[in-house]
């Protein structure tokens, strides 16, 4: 096989590197966009939250009272946090993993913000921290074939995978307690597990696939 050209290589390099500014400053852009309560909140974020700051504590009891007293008001970007220790609602079922994504920047968030409000956009850092990793992994990938197969058009389709993934119509689900913000996640790692998979043993490579596609 013969070698990538240096220029074609320091392309390659520069395209990874603007891939990921790409989506580092898509997902930071995106922090001040939600998508308002449509009444599903309530099976997810009572978990971690009592209500809208500023708004009733009590969360209402029913999916139409809950639409009539949050819903229609817009995108809540403050909300009450339940006191810390204070054991939740039984967990529902069917609610999968995404919950598990929003716990760790809402610790941090304890952490660093003490105080009984959330900013909810804490809930999705390890969300936007796990995409821009399968930003770089899928777009490296790219960058790689480019090298390797001595074609600089492939360097052109490395735009397309940050875009897709920092698109607002799907961060915005990153600051809300809707799961369709995991659903994104999980996807983009899948995609990320298939781009690195040549690269593991074939036990590994099935695993990593097969891990994230059953998320």
């Amino acid at each position: 096989m013969i070698a990538a050209s240096p220029r074609l290589r320091l392309a390659a390099r520069g395209a990874t590197l603007a891939a990921a500014l790409l989506t580092c400053v898509a997902l930071v852009g995106a922090l001040p966009l939600g998508i308002p309560d449509n009444g599903d909140f309530r099976k997810y974020s009572r978990h971690f939250v009592e209500g809208p700051a500023g708004e009733a504590s009590a969360i209402p009891r029913t999916f139409d009272d809950w639409r009539t007293a949050y819903g229609n008001r817009g995108w809540h970007r403050y909300w009450n946090l339940r006191p810390a220790g204070l054991p939740g609602p039984p967990p529902v079922v069917g609610t999968g993993p995404t919950p598990w994504l929003w716990a760790p920047g809402i610790a941090l968030h304890r952490l660093l913000r003490p105080g009984p409000v959330l900013d909810v956009t804490w809930i999705g850092l390890l969300p936007r921290l796990l995409l821009l990793l399968a930003s770089i992994l899928v777009t490296a990938r790219v960058a790689r074939e480019a090298r390797e197969r001595r074609a600089p058009t492939l360097l052109l389709a490395i735009p397309a995978w940050p875009l897709l993934l920092t698109a607002s119509a799907m961060t915005a689900y990153l600051n809300t307690f809707y799961r369709e913000g995991g659903t994104l996640v999980f996807a983009a790692l899948f995609v990320a597990a298939l781009a690195v998979a040549p690269d593991l043993a074939p036990g590994r490579a099935a695993a990593a696939a097969g891990a994230t596609g059953a998320l």
